[in-house]
């Protein structure tokens, strides 16, 4: 019964592997295909390795757990603030993971300890460093507010936890491994269903 256990549980683990791997393969987070050589042609290389994710020094719990192996970004960013006065904090979390690449300043090739990479982020992907005019990040979801929706109803929008305060990050429009909607947004902007997740108005 243990050997059966064991192979089922192999098979689920390659499954559940071999389904992120279909999914992020023909997207441009596959570095394969925007011109990095990537050896042996590996998907998740230049975001996560298995062992002695670099550099080892991470304060951050989610690069951590992530073993992120990408540089992190160095940048000083510009924040949005609300029209109530609130200003994002960081980059922190899976916002500084994505702007170490989408920062347009941090070589998207620079991972695994490399440094000189030579290919960066270029057009629209190029979020940059000025996020005044972007959508906040870093910023606590308004639970309680009238003008927006009890996030234990979201579909699709993924709040993120940081230091015991649930806040609105990249990741909880977009998925990085998952481009069926694209721009790996985790709802469809059809009818503004994306945005009438978080938003009643």
């Amino acid at each position: 019964m243990k050997h059966v256990l064991r192979l089922a549980s192999a098979a689920l683990a390659t499954l559940l592997v071999g389904s992120a791997f279909g999914q992020i393969t023909n997207t441009p987070h596959n570095l394969n295909n925007f011109g990095v050589t990537v050896d042996r042609n590996q998907v998740c290389l230049p975001c996560h390795v298995p062992h002695n994710a670099y550099p080892y020094n991470y304060t951050d719990p989610l690069q951590r757990r992530a073993l992120w192996n990408h540089a992190e970004t160095t940048q000083t960013f510009t924040m949005y603030t609300t029209t109530s006065g609130h200003t994002g904090t960081g980059p922190e979390g899976p916002s500084k993971m994505c702007l170490s690449c989408h920062d347009g300043v941090t070589a998207v090739d620079n991972y695994g300890g490399t440094t000189s990479g030579s290919h960066f982020i270029t057009g629209s992907a190029r979020v940059g460093t000025d996020l005044s005019n972007d959508h906040p990040i870093g910023i606590a979801y308004p639970t309680g507010d009238p003008g927006y929706n009890d996030p234990s109803g979201f579909q699709g929008v993924q709040l993120v936890t940081i230091n015991g305060t649930q806040r609105v990050e990249c990741t909880s429009c977009h998925e990085p491994h998952n481009n069926s909607m694209g721009n790996f947004l985790r709802r469809t902007l059809n009818e503004s269903r994306l945005c009438l997740e978080c938003h009643n108005k």
